[in-house]
């Protein structure tokens, strides 16, 4: 019975769910090739008696090129496949990097000839968390595109927080991000309204009991209760 009362979630909401998993989708793939990418160009640093890399052969020149080759291969062969195209340029497979991995050959080349030996999957992993790092800043606002400032108050009550919160001021960016929040918490008491707080950037968003349970949960808190 208790589900059959729960409300039907809104159309827009869920479409935020639907694209905020597929930017997570998109971006776990694109770190599983950066690191499958890497696995696969260590075949040229290994020889017929190694069994692990030796790093140490990145500070040949013509050993360094077939690794960066290999990279930009496994980068290519992914970037195709997403895209569904078929660069002959330089400068086509350029565009392709930089819009499905996010680095282009000649700024891979010059980030491994500086590292040398010191491009261990340490390194490369430091590279691909940055990289990614960037490509989610352009995508995840895009989960929230389509919401409007009408949608405010159904994402207050999806949320439960409507009792927290002062809506006549509160943005919708602000509010889109209560669902990124819900989404990966399940709910949002007044503990999280601390955190919010500091990134929302001061008092104004909040009701005034709001305002009046934070202090006493600093309070409780400094208080050791």
């Amino acid at each position: 019975m208790a589900d059959a009362k729960k409300k039907e979630v809104p159309a827009h909401i869920k479409e935020f769910y639907d694209r905020t998993q597929s930017i997570e989708n998109i971006i776990n793939n694109t770190r599983n090739v950066h690191s499958d990418a890497y696995v696969t160009a260590t075949s040229v640093l290994k020889g017929e008696n190694d069994k692990h890399p030796v790093y140490s052969k990145l500070d040949d020149e013509d050993i360094r090129n077939k690794f960066i080759d290999k990279l930009i291969d496994s980068y290519l062969q992914f970037a195709i496949k997403e895209s569904g195209s078929n660069p002959q340029t330089s400068f086509e497979k350029d565009v392709l990097l930089q819009k499905y991995v996010g680095i282009t050959r000649q700024q891979l080349a010059g980030i491994v000839e500086k590292e040398g030996s010191n491009y261990t999957i340490d390194t490369h992993e430091k590279l691909r968390e940055s990289l990614v790092k960037e490509q989610e800043k352009k995508l995840r606002p895009l989960a929230s595109g389509h919401l409007k400032d009408e949608h405010i108050d159904d994402i207050l009550e999806h949320t439960g927080t409507k009792q927290y919160f002062n809506k006549n001021v509160l943005e919708l960016e602000k509010a889109a991000s209560l669902l990124g929040l819900y989404k990966n918490n399940g709910e949002i008491g007044i503990g999280a309204m601390r955190q919010l707080k500091d990134q929302f950037g001061g008092d104004a968003y909040f009701t005034t009991d709001t305002i009046k349970q934070m202090k006493n949960l600093k309070d409780n808190y400094k208080k050791g209760n």
